[in-house]
C-alpha cells in the first residue's frame, strides 16, 4: 500500500485530527485536503501521481502550420501593432 493510500486509511480509522495527522506523514494540511477530495471523486485511481505538464500549448498548433498561413499569417490590408501605435502623418506644409 502507498502511502497516499495508507494516509486514507489512516485518516477513515483514527479519530485524529488531520493537521496532525498529515504532520505524522510529512505533508501539507492543503496537500492531505487534496489527496482525501481525489480519493472521494475518483477511488483509488485518484491517488496516482499526475502530470505537470500542461494539458494545452496556445503556440503548438501553429507551429505545425506551414508559415505564412492560418491563424496569426500576416495579412497584407491588416495594420500591426507597431502600425497602431504611431499616429499617421497628417502634417500640412504652407
Amino acid at each position: 500500500m502507498n502511502e497516499r493510500m495508507k494516509f486514507i486509511v489512516d485518516h477513515e480509522q483514527r479519530e485524529v485530527p488531520l493537521a496532525v495527522l498529515c504532520r505524522q506523514y510529512g505533508i501539507s494540511r492543503m496537500v492531505g485536503h487534496k489527496w482525501l477530495k481525489r480519493y472521494e471523486v475518483e477511488g483509488v485511481e485518484g491517488l496516482q501521481d499526475r502530470s505537470r505538464a500542461p494539458k494545452h500549448h496556445p503556440r503548438y498548433a501553429l507551429q505545425l502550420l506551414p508559415r505564412g498561413t492560418g491563424f496569426g499569417s500576416r495579412d497584407p490590408g491588416r495594420k500591426s501593432h507597431s502600425d497602431l501605435s504611431q499616429p499617421e502623418a497628417t502634417a500640412t506644409v504652407k
